[in-house]
């Protein structure tokens, strides 16, 4: 957990964000494998949830389930680029109950099936270490 949010602490400063939007933030870093419900952390701050998706999207310029989607495939591929074992099935897992539409996001996402992902991971891998 520690490691997890000094990695968003490093990667986006959240001080430009009100603090509604920051906790969303970091409720969804934190929660990616979960289901995350707009109305569920609406709730958890007392606020309105449209009121929140309206804060979350004027702020961080894009829809909460959109974000959250964005973030699930980067942890994928962070997780297929670490030259994890996992079959695909395991990754989805990052916040897909379906496989079949985990390939799919990812596909629109990335451009590629995360077994091609993977696989041309590996093989950049085997590149730079031949250099």
């Amino acid at each position: 957990i520690v490691e997890d949010y000094c990695r968003l602490a490093q990667t986006r400063s959240m001080a430009s964000y009100s603090p509604n939007v920051r906790s969303m933030l970091t409720y969804v870093q934190f929660n990616l494998a979960e289901g995350i419900s707009l109305e569920a952390i609406a709730r958890q701050l007392g606020v309105n949830a449209s009121y929140l998706s309206s804060q979350f999207n004027r702020e961080v310029g894009k829809s909460q389930p959109e974000y959250v989607s964005e973030k699930r495939i980067a942890e994928a591929k962070r997780l297929l680029r670490g030259g994890t074992p996992l079959p695909i099935g395991q990754i989805a897992a990052v916040g897909f109950s379906d496989v079949n539409y985990f390939t799919k996001v990812f596909k629109k996402k990335a451009g590629q099936t995360p077994s091609a992902y993977r696989a041309a991971q590996r093989a950049l891998a085997a590149e730079q270490k031949e250099i």
